[in-house]
């Protein structure tokens, strides 16, 4: 079932690609003031919004995707999120939400679904060796996550979404976490 999904996704940017057409697409742009020290693509299907809210992205049995790329340029940084625009009902409130919430809660969110969720992080040297080696195994171990231990921290992570529901404040760098890919 996931080869089939994911072919109708692949099929849909080869057609984009080929035809220089791009219609189709929601897009979410988060900018981010200061250059960050990773970078990351994701094709994936978060669970949980910004205020642990499940996000019902399963219909048919077919998982409608958000395709993430969050990157550095020199003087700011970029965080980009899209849907395919038959699946924009799924994601619109967190799209929404994305942009009305503080940037530090932003930032946070990320720091917990990017290590569990994606495949496709590149950190910079800088970072990695910022860190000690308590948050380099941390963030390794969650990376590392397959079956049936990606599916208990993902229960793990809905009760830490779900505890953030009403906190508005106190993200700041430093208070987000250990893994503070955004420091």
């Amino acid at each position: 079932m996931t080869l089939e999904e994911m072919n109708e996704v692949k099929s849909f940017f080869d057609k984009g690609i080929v035809s220089k057409d791009y219609t189709g697409l929601e897009t979410c742009v988060i900018e981010i003031p200061e250059s960050i020290k990773f970078a990351t693509y994701a094709c994936i299907a978060v669970d949980f919004d910004l205020k642990g809210k499940k996000i019902r992205h399963t219909k048919r049995g077919f998982i409608s995707r958000l395709f993430i790329t969050i990157f550095p340029e020199e003087t700011k940084s970029y965080i980009i999120l899209s849907c395919l625009s038959e699946d924009i009902k799924i994601y619109k409130k967190f799209f929404q939400q994305l942009q009305t919430t503080n940037l530090d809660k932003v930032k946070y969110y990320f720091d917990l679904i990017l290590p569990l969720y994606t495949e496709n992080n590149v950190l910079s040297p800088r970072l990695w060796e910022k860190w000690g080696e308590e948050q380099q195994i941390g963030y390794t171990f969650f990376a590392n996550r397959k079956g049936k231990q990606f599916l208990l921290y993902k229960q793990i992570l809905k009760f830490g979404m779900y505890n953030l529901r009403k906190k508005e404040s106190g993200f700041g760098t430093g208070n987000r976490g250990k893994l503070d890919l955004f420091e």
